[in-house]
């Protein structure tokens, strides 16, 4: 042991030698015990997943196994991204969507499909509006990651992986509810949403969060 720090600290060629070789090994344990790519970058292909028309190939801006690259395209997990609720208790988007639900994620601009969400009155179905007091987006996390317009918004299935995403959203109330559920329908294979019973489920338990205002 004493003669490996000896060595390590030696300017000569030895010691030069010494320190590239510690580097390469820590760069091989980052793959063993620090690949956040590995467990987050997973990207789902399937009939309950409705791509981006005319969506290229995602690029891997750094490693792929190494590194996590947040992203709302649709087949994704959606990202984490902190919000802050009314008692200024600080969620995560995470806590606040999927958990056997889907949720319609969109912004203050987005009223469109708030009433959207509304006429089609479907009991799994909620939504989540960034910038509201009960999802404040406080420091703009969400805003810098969504990857869609304020008055967008993005489909999650009930396991957190974004289904659908519409970029730039709509005034039109009637045209969100078509849209809405045109995509909903495709990814449950159901022709007719209007063959769901409307009872409601279960109130969701509220997530549990540090309070950024004590």
């Amino acid at each position: 042991m004493a003669a490996g720090i000896v060595r390590f600290r030696d300017p000569g060629p030895e010691g030069v030698a010494a320190r590239k070789a510690a580097q390469a090994a820590l760069d091989l344990k980052q793959t063993e015990f620090n690949a956040q790519g590995v467990e987050m970058n997973q990207r789902y292909e399937s009939s309950a997943v409705i791509p981006d028309e005319g969506a290229k190939p995602e690029e891997w801006r750094r490693d792929r196994d190494l590194q996590n690259q947040p992203t709302t395209r649709p087949g994704a997990k959606i990202p984490h991204a902190w919000l802050v609720g009314l008692d200024g208790t600080r969620m995560s988007m995470l806590d606040v969507t999927g958990k056997g639900l889907f949720t319609v994620v969109t912004g203050l601009a987005g009223t469109a499909w708030k009433d959207a969400v509304r006429r089609l009155d479907l009991p799994f179905l909620r939504i989540v509006v960034t910038g509201s007091p009960e999802a404040q987006d406080l420091y703009c996390e969400w805003q810098r990651i969504r990857e869609i317009e304020e008055a967008g918004a993005l489909l999650v299935r009930p396991d957190g992986v974004v289904a659908w995403r519409d970029h730039e959203g709509t005034l039109d109330a009637g045209e969100a509810a078509e849209k809405l559920s045109a995509a909903i329908s495709a990814v449950l294979d159901v022709a007719d949403l209007s063959t769901i019973p409307r009872e409601k489920q279960p109130e969701q338990a509220k997530p549990s969060g540090t309070p950024l205002f004590a």
